[in-house]
Protein backbone atom coordinates (compact mmCIF):
# COMPACT_ATOMS: atom_id res chain seq x y z
CA UNK A 1 0.00 0.00 0.00
CA UNK A 2 3.13 2.49 0.70
CA UNK A 3 4.68 2.00 -2.69
CA UNK A 4 1.59 2.69 -4.19
CA UNK A 5 0.82 5.64 -2.25
CA UNK A 6 4.61 6.72 -3.24
CA UNK A 7 4.20 5.83 -6.81
CA UNK A 8 0.91 7.85 -7.40
CA UNK A 9 2.87 10.68 -5.22
CA UNK A 10 6.09 10.52 -7.35
CA UNK A 11 3.54 10.56 -10.64
CA UNK A 12 1.73 13.74 -9.47
CA UNK A 13 4.88 15.53 -8.63
CA UNK A 14 6.67 14.39 -11.97
CA UNK A 15 3.20 15.34 -14.16
CA UNK A 16 3.60 18.97 -12.43
CA UNK A 17 6.58 19.65 -12.96
CA UNK A 18 6.25 19.06 -16.97
CA UNK A 19 2.91 20.52 -17.77
CA UNK A 20 3.28 23.45 -15.57
CA UNK A 21 6.43 24.33 -17.85
CA UNK A 22 5.82 26.22 -20.91
CA UNK A 23 9.12 25.23 -22.13
CA UNK A 24 10.74 21.76 -22.73
CA UNK A 25 12.73 20.66 -19.46
CA UNK A 26 15.80 19.73 -21.97
CA UNK A 27 15.66 23.49 -23.13
CA UNK A 28 16.07 24.98 -19.53
CA UNK A 29 19.40 22.23 -18.59
CA UNK A 30 22.05 24.18 -18.64
CA UNK A 31 25.21 22.68 -19.53
CA UNK A 32 23.73 19.01 -20.05
CA UNK A 33 23.28 18.19 -23.88
CA UNK A 34 21.47 14.89 -23.47
CA UNK A 35 20.35 12.02 -26.41
CA UNK A 36 18.06 8.99 -27.61
CA UNK A 37 16.99 6.56 -31.00
CA UNK A 38 16.13 3.29 -32.91
CA UNK A 39 16.90 2.57 -36.40
CA UNK A 40 19.19 0.06 -39.08
CA UNK A 41 20.88 2.36 -40.90
CA UNK A 42 22.68 5.00 -39.59
CA UNK A 43 25.40 8.04 -40.81
CA UNK A 44 28.67 8.30 -39.35
CA UNK A 45 29.06 10.70 -35.87
CA UNK A 46 28.94 13.71 -36.28
CA UNK A 47 30.49 15.31 -32.87
CA UNK A 48 30.28 18.61 -33.66
CA UNK A 49 26.51 18.57 -34.00
CA UNK A 50 26.14 16.12 -30.90
CA UNK A 51 27.24 18.90 -28.56
CA UNK A 52 24.33 20.31 -29.63
CA UNK A 53 22.05 16.93 -29.10
CA UNK A 54 20.08 16.72 -25.53
CA UNK A 55 18.27 14.35 -24.72
CA UNK A 56 16.03 13.72 -21.37
CA UNK A 57 14.11 10.67 -21.34
CA UNK A 58 11.03 9.39 -17.78
CA UNK A 59 8.26 7.21 -17.14
CA UNK A 60 5.88 6.92 -14.14
CA UNK A 61 3.99 4.64 -13.84
CA UNK A 62 1.28 3.18 -11.20
CA UNK A 63 2.40 -0.62 -11.27
CA UNK A 64 3.45 -2.63 -8.60
CA UNK A 65 6.56 -4.21 -11.43
CA UNK A 66 9.46 -1.75 -12.21
CA UNK A 67 9.63 1.55 -10.91
CA UNK A 68 9.44 4.57 -12.65
CA UNK A 69 13.11 6.04 -13.99
CA UNK A 70 14.74 8.48 -15.51
CA UNK A 71 17.53 8.57 -18.40
CA UNK A 72 19.96 11.65 -19.40
CA UNK A 73 22.50 11.46 -21.99
CA UNK A 74 25.05 13.79 -23.07
CA UNK A 75 26.49 14.22 -26.62
CA UNK A 76 29.52 12.96 -25.46
CA UNK A 77 27.68 9.96 -24.60
CA UNK A 78 27.84 9.92 -20.93
CA UNK A 79 24.64 8.23 -19.55
CA UNK A 80 22.95 8.73 -16.27
CA UNK A 81 19.77 6.89 -14.88
CA UNK A 82 17.88 7.37 -11.79
CA UNK A 83 15.54 4.22 -10.85
CA UNK A 84 12.79 6.01 -8.20
CA UNK A 85 13.11 2.65 -6.42
CA UNK A 86 11.70 2.29 -2.74
CA UNK A 87 12.74 3.90 0.04
CA UNK A 88 15.51 5.46 -1.65
CA UNK A 89 16.20 6.16 -5.55
CA UNK A 90 19.08 4.29 -7.37
CA UNK A 91 21.47 5.94 -9.77
CA UNK A 92 23.91 4.82 -11.80
CA UNK A 93 26.03 6.00 -15.02
CA UNK A 94 27.38 4.34 -18.01
CA UNK A 95 28.73 5.71 -21.83
CA UNK A 96 26.92 5.50 -24.85
CA UNK A 97 28.69 4.61 -27.84
CA UNK A 98 29.94 6.78 -30.58
CA UNK A 99 28.14 4.03 -32.87
CA UNK A 100 24.57 4.20 -30.59
CA UNK A 101 25.20 8.36 -30.80
CA UNK A 102 25.49 7.92 -34.86
CA UNK A 103 22.14 5.59 -35.09
CA UNK A 104 20.45 8.48 -32.37
CA UNK A 105 21.72 11.26 -34.97
CA UNK A 106 20.14 9.21 -37.79
CA UNK A 107 16.69 8.08 -36.23
CA UNK A 108 16.27 11.52 -35.29
CA UNK A 109 15.99 12.78 -38.80
CA UNK A 110 14.18 9.23 -40.14
CA UNK A 111 11.25 9.46 -37.77
CA UNK A 112 10.97 13.43 -38.15
CA UNK A 113 10.93 13.37 -34.29
CA UNK A 114 10.81 17.51 -34.35
CA UNK A 115 7.73 17.18 -36.69
CA UNK A 116 5.55 15.32 -33.57
CA UNK A 117 2.99 16.42 -31.62
CA UNK A 118 3.16 16.95 -28.27
CA UNK A 119 1.41 14.33 -26.64
CA UNK A 120 -0.25 10.92 -27.72
CA UNK A 121 -2.02 8.33 -26.05
CA UNK A 122 -5.23 8.33 -23.32
CA UNK A 123 -5.24 9.01 -19.90
CA UNK A 124 -6.69 5.96 -18.02
CA UNK A 125 -6.02 5.40 -14.08
CA UNK A 126 -3.51 2.74 -13.99
CA UNK A 127 -1.70 3.94 -17.40
CA UNK A 128 1.99 5.15 -17.68
CA UNK A 129 3.44 8.48 -18.50
CA UNK A 130 6.35 9.17 -20.48
CA UNK A 131 8.00 12.16 -21.56
CA UNK A 132 10.88 12.25 -23.97
CA UNK A 133 12.43 15.62 -24.23
CA UNK A 134 15.24 15.89 -27.17
CA UNK A 135 17.10 19.10 -28.74
CA UNK A 136 19.15 19.17 -31.11
CA UNK A 137 20.64 22.64 -32.47
CA UNK A 138 17.79 25.17 -31.85
CA UNK A 139 15.46 22.75 -32.43
CA UNK A 140 13.39 21.24 -29.20
CA UNK A 141 10.67 18.74 -28.91
CA UNK A 142 8.74 17.87 -25.70
CA UNK A 143 6.98 14.54 -26.44
CA UNK A 144 4.26 12.44 -23.96
CA UNK A 145 3.41 9.39 -24.30
CA UNK A 146 0.49 7.94 -22.47
CA UNK A 147 -1.60 4.66 -22.47
CA UNK A 148 -1.40 3.79 -26.31
CA UNK A 149 -3.73 1.33 -28.14
CA UNK A 150 -2.93 -0.32 -31.39
CA UNK A 151 -5.89 1.51 -32.78
CA UNK A 152 -4.47 4.84 -31.76
CA UNK A 153 -5.12 8.26 -33.41
CA UNK A 154 -2.37 8.70 -35.90
CA UNK A 155 -0.57 5.83 -35.59
CA UNK A 156 2.04 6.51 -37.68
CA UNK A 157 3.53 9.31 -35.61
CA UNK A 158 2.49 7.43 -32.84
CA UNK A 159 4.77 4.46 -33.93
CA UNK A 160 7.97 7.07 -34.75
CA UNK A 161 7.92 7.99 -31.34
CA UNK A 162 8.00 4.90 -29.88
CA UNK A 163 10.46 4.18 -32.09
CA UNK A 164 12.52 6.71 -30.76
CA UNK A 165 11.74 5.77 -27.02
CA UNK A 166 12.91 1.92 -27.41
CA UNK A 167 16.04 2.88 -29.54
CA UNK A 168 17.07 4.73 -26.17
CA UNK A 169 15.38 2.43 -23.60
CA UNK A 170 17.57 -0.39 -25.39
CA UNK A 171 20.66 0.91 -24.21
CA UNK A 172 20.18 -0.39 -20.57
CA UNK A 173 18.73 -3.49 -19.25
CA UNK A 174 17.68 -2.85 -15.49
CA UNK A 175 15.53 -4.83 -13.82
CA UNK A 176 14.11 -2.67 -11.02
CA UNK A 177 12.77 -0.24 -14.38
CA UNK A 178 9.77 0.03 -16.09
CA UNK A 179 10.14 -1.56 -19.34
CA UNK A 180 7.23 -1.05 -21.65
CA UNK A 181 8.46 -2.23 -24.62
CA UNK A 182 6.39 -5.53 -24.98
CA UNK A 183 3.32 -3.00 -24.86
CA UNK A 184 4.92 -1.01 -27.18
CA UNK A 185 5.17 -4.23 -29.90
CA UNK A 186 1.46 -4.58 -30.21
CA UNK A 187 1.67 -0.59 -31.65
CA UNK A 188 4.64 -1.61 -33.80
CA UNK A 189 2.73 -4.28 -35.19
CA UNK A 190 -0.43 -3.02 -35.99
CA UNK A 191 -1.50 -2.06 -39.53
Amino acid sequence: MLNQISTVMALALFLIGHLSSAKPRVAAMTGQNLVHRHCCQYKAFDATKAESIALDMQVAAPFSKGKGWRLTVDGSGSAHLTINSYPKRRTRTFKISAKQLAQFQSALAEQQFFALGAEYGGKVPDGSTRVLSITEGKQSRSVILRYLSSNAYNPSEVKRAVRIWNLAQSWFNDADAMDLRPYDRRILDAK
